[in-house]
């Protein structure tokens, strides 16, 4: 499974490098293709344990002498899985001596039944339905042990569904309907069988209390060490000098950010317009209309790669943005683009959605909010043309990053959590 998704990202490294030895010649203040081969390596390193076959990680389970807390999820991946689960892995290694946590996915619950008993805690992160899990998880409660869901985004009831599906672009497929319904019940049939729930937002854990009436706690979505030991290691491989040419970053990390993007096209085009210097670094999925068209020369597109590698495809942004739409679904989304750029001191600007909110709330000079597409228009120009406030905001925000989405302050959101629910 490991090796599949490695191979599916094998052509990163050279596209990357071709596109920035083109696009970005004299630009980039350090050695990409260096940087691009130690950045693997990190990954490789990271993903030691949950690449590991699922006989090492039986036997590992078998062996514990500790208390044992077992993550399911799908299957393996770099998005999701990471924030909910595989960043937590350090922090129960540095911080509760008591508990071993281990990882499974669906493919591998069968494996699990003979050793139930082992098991004092499961929780279950995005985790889709299947005959096998539902059969594991009543024999699990037989025990009088507890299920905990986690989930990070508002799907959560079938109204919630319906009003995704609403504001798709794609709604008018039918099929694509089907795939949505189909995939989001798989979960909720879960959710309605939990009896605790973890949330990276406050809104959302309110809208899941609400629909459920069960304890709901706060985990965010966090950094792990390898990330910001990496960033430190950028960073200390910059040159101090400005580069005359600016990138306006935005990373999308689906189709479906088509409308967010849309909603500040025309202060881009505009500022692309008034000014040569600036260049528009995109990546993941996302559609240009024509109207980019005259600025092709200065559009870069990059490639989905490992969130390691992906650190240097920040570092070449100049600004981060988030635009996104004001409806209840952004409204529970999590900080990680924010905080991603961050740990590289690459201010953020987004829209005023309730997570930035919270984060302007907690210094005023963490980020920058857009409530108005003159807002958007004045805060970039405010960054392109102001390095005091520049410099500000970036080590702002890194300080933010590290203290609210790293180590301690997620160890202690942990510990509240299984301070509550073990016994």
């Amino acid at each position: 499974m490991y090796n599949t998704l490695k191979r599916r990202l094998k052509h990163i490294k050279h596209r990357f490098l071709s596109i920035a030895g083109i696009k970005t010649k004299g630009n980039p203040t350090h050695t990409i293709g260096q940087n691009m081969e130690l950045a693997e390596a990190k990954f490789d390193s990271f993903m030691q344990y949950p690449k590991s076959s699922t006989k090492e990680r039986i036997k590992k389970l078998d062996e514990s002498k500790k208390r044992n807390i077992v993550y399911i999820y799908d299957q393996l991946d770099f998005s999701t899985f990471r924030y909910r689960a595989l960043n937590l892995l350090e922090i129960y290694q540095k911080y509760f001596t008591n508990i071993t946590p281990h990882v499974f996915f669906l493919n591998e619950i069968s494996e699990l039944y003979n050793y139930i008993r082992k098991i004092d805690l499961i929780i279950l992160v995005r985790t889709s339905w299947t005959v096998d899990l539902e059969s594991l998880i009543f024999e699990f409660k037989k025990l009088g042990k507890k299920i905990i869901y986690d989930i990070d985004d508002l799907i959560i009831s079938e109204e919630h569904i319906r009003n995704i599906v609403k504001n798709d672009y794609q709604a008018k497929d039918n099929n694509h309907i089907s795939i949505l319904f189909g995939v989001a019940m798989r979960k909720i049939w879960l959710m309605r069988l939990a009896d605790y729930f973890i949330s990276p937002n406050e809104y959302l854990s309110s809208k899941i209390q609400s629909s459920y009436q069960k304890p709901t706690y706060l985990i965010y979505n966090s950094l792990n060490s390898t990330q910001v030991e990496y960033s430190d290691y950028i960073l200390k491989q910059e040159e101090k000098k400005s580069s005359k040419t600016k990138y306006l970053a935005y990373f999308s990390g689906s189709s479906s950010h088509n409308a967010d993007f849309a909603s500040i096209k025309q202060v881009l085009l505009r500022i692309l317009k008034e000014r040569a210097n600036v260049h528009l670094l995109i990546g993941g999925f996302l559609e240009l209309d024509e109207s980019f068209n005259e600025f092709s020369d200065r559009i870069i597109r990059l490639p989905f790669t490992n969130f390691v590698s992906q650190l240097e495809y920040i570092n070449q942004c100049y600004i981060n943005l988030i635009p996104l739409e004001d409806n209840e679904f952004n409204d529970c989304k999590s900080e990680l683009k924010y905080f991603e750029s961050a740990i590289l001191k690459k201010p953020s600007i987004a829209s005023p959605r309730y997570p930035f909110r919270k984060i302007k709330e907690r210094n005023p000079n963490n980020i920058l909010l857009s409530h108005s597409k003159t807002d958007w228009y004045q805060n970039i120009k405010l960054l392109l043309d102001n390095e005091e406030a520049y410099s500000r905001i970036s080590n702002q925000a890194r300080e933010d990053a590290i203290n609210t989405y790293y180590d301690k302050n997620i160890y202690s959101q942990l510990k509240i959590v299984l301070d509550s629910v073990l016994e």
